[in-house]
């Protein structure tokens, strides 16, 4: 069971560290397209990646290390899709 815990954590580490960096460049651009409309959700998203970025280098968070922190930030942007589709 410890060996089929660690290999679904070890694919979800690899999975998500380069779709935490897609679903930054993503939600940047989506939050520039739509910041010309007068829908707050552009600001938000481009925000969002702002606060992402630099909480990344927190000391805190830095001490999580590199796997936790993609894979949190991967579940704070589905998060956030999922309230925005929401409102």
């Amino acid at each position: 069971m410890k060996t089929l815990i660690a290999a679904l954590w070890h694919m979800t580490g690899v999975i998500c560290a380069p779709l935490y960096w897609l679903l930054s460049i993503l939600f940047l651009w989506g939050g520039m397209i739509l910041n010309g409309e007068d829908k707050p959700e552009g600001l938000w998203a481009i925000w969002l990646v702002l606060i992402l970025l630099v909480a990344r280098f927190a000391p805190p968070v830095r001490k999580l290390g590199g796997r936790w922190v993609n894979v949190l930030g991967c579940a704070i942007f589905g998060l956030f899709a999922l309230i925005v589709s929401v409102i």
